[in-house]
Order: structure tokens, then C-alpha cells, then sequence
């Protein structure tokens, strides 16, 4: 014998169950304890900043890989200034070993520029997943929407997390 779920036909519309009193054509359902909407969202606010946190720790570690490029300038210009040191010309080696520094500075300045952007997506996610430094995460925010296409999304994201209230209040509390 198979187990034969009972049929309850669905209601047409305006027509409603008995244990929903109708207003003007519509259920009525009744209110939801205050303090418990306040509690789902505390939780539901958590949730997404934890989120955000662990998505800024991915990105950095993309951002990391990105780091590896300006070792290739510091390849090209030590080349650069050791040919220079093999030419027979005082005027090519003088002119080869300046662009082979020049190439190496510019490595040098991309290298601190990912190094000073790695640092401060892993602090945003970690003040994110801490619920501390709303400035600078909503800073980190604005400023990511120039990384197309991740850094664009979670930059969009983290602006509109950070811009409610429930989340401004959790880092004010957090903070003092």
C-alpha cells in the first residue's frame, strides 16, 4: 500500500483558507516581532560581510599573482645594464645601462603600487569579516570599482552592504 498525500486544491484568487481573514482582497498575515526582524537581519548583515571579507582575501590573492609582472621590468632592465657593461661604445653602454634603469625603476614603483594595493584588500577584508574601519572599507570599496570586471562587482557590492544602516550601527557598536 503507497503512502497517498492528500489533495487540497488551491484557492482561486480572492478566495483564501479560512485561517487568513482577508483585508480588501488580500491576506492578512500578522506582524512579525520587532525584535526578531532586528535579530534576521543583525544575522543576515553578518553573513553578507563575512562574504565580502573572504572575497576580498580571494581577490588579494589574485592581485598577488598580478605582483609577479614587475619582475619581468626587473629581468629586462638588469639585461639592460649588463649589456651594457659588454659594449665596446661608451655612448650605446651610457645609453643602455640609463634605459635598463629606467626600466627597473618603473618595475620597481608597479611592484610598491600591487604591494600597497595587495595590503589594503587584505586589511578591507579583514576589518569587513571584523566589523571594524567602516571608512576604510567603504574607501576600498569606491576604489575597487576601477578593477574591472571581480574588482568592479565587489566594489559594487561592498558599497551597497556598507551604505545600510543595520551595518553602520554593527560597525559602530563593534567600534566602541
Amino acid at each position: 500500500m503507497s503512502y497517498q498525500p492528500e489533495f487540497k486544491p488551491e484557492p482561486k484568487p480572492g478566495q483564501y483558507p479560512e485561517s487568513y481573514p482577508t483585508t480588501g482582497g488580500q491576506p492578512y498575515y500578522p506582524p512579525r516581532d520587532p525584535r526578531e526582524m532586528i535579530a534576521e537581519q543583525w544575522r543576515q548583515d553578518g553573513e553578507q560581510l563575512q562574504l565580502l571579507g573572504i572575497l576580498y582575501f580571494v581577490l588579494a590573492g589574485l592581485a598577488s599573482l598580478g605582483a609577479c609582472v614587475p619582475f619581468v621590468y626587473f629581468g629586462i632592465g638588469l639585461a639592460f645594464v649588463g649589456g651594457a657593461a659588454v659594449q665596446d661604445s661608451a655612448e650605446a653602454s651610457a645609453g643602455m645601462a640609463a634605459f635598463g634603469g629606467f626600466v627597473f625603476v618603473i618595475g620597481l614603483i608597479v611592484l610598491a603600487i600591487f604591494l600597497v594595493q595587495i595590503v589594503c584588500l587584505f586589511l578591507t577584508g579583514w576589518f569587513l569579516i571584523t566589523g571594524r574601519c567602516h571608512l576604510f572599507c567603504f574607501i576600498n570599496g569606491c576604489l575597487l570599482l576601477m578593477h574591472a570586471p571581480f574588482g568592479t562587482a565587489l566594489g559594487v557590492f561592498t558599497i551597497i552592504v556598507l551604505s545600510r544602516d543595520t551595518v553602520k550601527q554593527r560597525f559602530a557598536a563593534t567600534h566602541s
